[in-house]
């Protein structure tokens, strides 16, 4: 139903496991308008397919930043757990102490309640 809608922003976030049958939320994005863009080049047409594919609900697991099998999935489904950003971001450590400082790490994704 969810891509017959052209529903887009189903991901880990957006649904929560609740017994028999998960609750979705945030669906300011439940229906949408397919779009027919021009399409010049191989690279318009991979992300034409992408955004007309049932990946682009957010439901079925589709890494970013995927490089030696070291990428995040952000899908309602799927492994979303223990996942670490394959980048470094800022962040403070030992926050509300004598020792707080900021650092560079590799941020892990945290759980949700979408399993």
């Amino acid at each position: 139903m969810a891509y017959l809608l052209g529903t887009k922003d189903l991901h880990r976030e957006n649904i929560i496991a609740a017994g028999e049958y998960p609750v979705l939320i945030d669906l300011e994005n439940i229906v949408n308008i397919h779009y027919n863009h021009d399409r010049n080049n191989a690279s318009d047409e991979v992300c034409y397919q992408i955004l007309q594919s049932v990946l682009f609900t957010g439901l079925l697991p589709f890494y970013l930043w995927n490089e030696k099998g070291e990428g995040i999935s952000n899908s309602s489904l799927g492994k979303n757990y223990k996942q670490k950003y394959p980048f470094k971001m800022s962040g403070i450590l030992n926050e509300r102490t004598s020792d707080m400082k900021i650092e560079y790490f590799y941020p892990k994704v945290k759980d949700a309640k979408n399993v």
